[in-house]
């Protein structure tokens, strides 16, 4: 396997019943790069960001993450290999502060067990100063350190969607996976979470994005995987894909894709 793929999938099938919800998607995701998946509701794009976080087990095919076979290893393993990611319906701990949500994020990385913890070593202390540092930290990246002692429920909605996708950061993972980051964001802010994810990527996230905003697809990603019915229809960079006669005639409507992109 090629030193710069992170990610891997090698005839990856998931069947639900006699429902085929992916079927056989060979995709290899470059270092640093930022690569979308675009689909209707249905393509198996979640079902996909389930797979390689193993919340779902595939019925067939591989997964591999920097070379190393993750195919049958639970969540908790795949989240310590540095796989972090965020869910399209917001997953945070309503009742707890801004702060208490990245912190317990941030504990997933602690070197220190469960006698210490309990003891309160000196190493422990130490870690937890380091973690309270990491979470105020991830907290600022999304402009919401101000807002670290408020309770989650409490935010705005586009608020609790830059918490949960902080809280993705505060693990640092190798990988992130953002299950459509831009979900119930006004237009001003979605542009400025492009911006931030192309910052992210500067900085040396790898980053695979679901998205139903074209514009936000097309103008933020390098590669993009289109679904249909669990089938990959094309893949390339952005000028490929919305030139390409299937995607736009089979799938979306003929120039359905180049108007809702903007382009």
């Amino acid at each position: 396997m090629h030193d710069n793929i992170i990610l891997s999938l090698k005839e990856l099938t998931k069947q639900f019943g006699g429902i085929i919800a992916v079927s056989n998607i060979n995709l290899d995701v470059e270092k640093e790069d930022i690569f979308g998946v675009i689909g209707p509701n249905g393509a198996g794009k979640t079902t996909i960001f389930n797979l390689i976080t193993g919340i779902y087990a595939p019925t067939s095919g591989k997964i591999y993450f920097n070379g190393e076979d993750i195919t049958k290893y639970k969540t908790h393993i795949i989240s310590q290999k540095g796989i972090a990611r965020t869910f399209q319906n917001i997953r945070l701990f309503n009742n707890l502060s801004s702060y208490d949500n990245i912190l317990i994020a941030c504990h997933d990385s602690a070197k220190y067990d469960l006698a210490s913890g309990f003891l309160r070593t000196r190493e422990c202390k130490k870690q937890e100063k380091e973690l309270a540092i990491e979470a105020k930290r991830a907290l600022n990246s999304v402009g919401l350190l101000e807002k670290e002692n408020i309770k989650a429920s409490s935010l705005p909605y586009g608020e609790q969607r830059k918490l949960e996708l902080a809280r993705a950061i505060a693990t640092k993972p190798n990988l992130l996976l953002l299950d459509e980051p831009a979900a119930g964001m006004n237009p001003n802010e979605t542009k400025a979470l492009m911006e931030f994810i192309k910052k992210l990527n500067k900085d040396g996230y790898t980053i695979a994005v679901i998205e139903h905003d074209m514009k936000f697809v097309m103008n933020t990603c390098n590669r993009i995987l289109v679904l249909s019915f669990g089938k990959k229809i094309c893949e390339g960079n952005p000028e490929h894909v919305k030139s390409d006669k299937e995607v736009n005639e089979a799938y979306f409507g003929k120039g359905i894709l180049v108007r809702e992109a903007g382009l």
